[in-house]
């Protein structure tokens, strides 16, 4: 997509239904591409997270005149050093699209392209298209593809999952049994899940969080605590 329209940086942000942030999770350009998963904007956050809930794209011909005279007025450098290399300004700047993509009335995310401006001629464009009408039908098509990959991650994952809960339920029913169930149980929870360390907690009295105690803790690196875990308050709420 980025080679097609003719940007110099391409990024695709998907929409984070936990955490409520449109997540960084595909970049093309960036001068620092080690912030995939890790750049992320709330709604109506800066452009992104603002052009991110339009119904149509967006073409800014300057980018940091457009922030200067908005409410992004000041947020220039919000990112633009790791996409860049540099912070946006009057001698550096860039034109961009933002096209937001939804399937079937469904928020899926943004993606920006920015593109180098001329200096020379700061009014021609060096996209390819900026038509409105055709970067909706581009980002239409991208929309479904995303849709598409989404659904096959999540019938894949909920396949592992049945698979890792599966593993552990042999391993109480048809395990060891020299072993503990406790041990057995937290042993395989861990391989399956693939966790360093699995703790499992009991309640001393029914129902009452406060009485909650260690009764196995399994390890798979390492040696295993002298001391017993104590429940955290997360833990305690969690068993409420």
């Amino acid at each position: 997509f980025c080679m097609a329209a003719n940007a110099d940086v391409a990024s695709l942000f998907l929409w984070d239904e936990e955490s409520r942030k449109f997540i960084l999770r595909a970049e093309q350009g960036w001068s620092n591409p080690n912030w995939v998963d890790g750049a992320r904007y709330a709604e109506h956050e800066r452009w992104t997270g603002s052009v991110a809930l339009e119904s149509q794209p967006r073409y800014i011909p300057d980018l940091y005149q457009f922030k200067q005279e908005t409410m992004h007025q000041g947020v220039s450098r919000f990112y633009a050093d790791q996409v860049f290399g540099t912070n946006l300004s009057g001698t550096f700047t860039v034109e961009a699209i933002g096209i937001p993509l939804q399937l079937r009335e469904k928020r899926l995310g943004v993606l920006t392209l920015f593109r180098r401006t001329d200096q020379a001629h700061p009014e021609k464009s060096g996209f390819k298209v900026k038509e409105p009408e055709l970067l909706r039908e581009a980002g239409d098509a991208v929309a479904e593809m995303i849709g598409a990959l989404l659904t096959d991650l999540r019938l894949s994952w909920e396949q592992d999952e049945r698979e890792r809960h599966e593993t552990v339920y042999q391993a109480l029913t048809q395990g060891n049994p020299n072993k503990t169930l406790e041990n057995r149980l937290c042993e395989q929870f861990s391989i399956s899940f693939r966790t360093l360390q699995t703790a499992l907690f009991l309640f001393e009295r029914p129902g009452d969080a406060d009485s909650l105690y260690q009764a196995f803790v399994y390890r798979r690196i390492g040696k295993r605590a002298t001391h017993p875990l104590l429940p955290d308050e997360r833990l305690k709420q969690a068993a409420d």
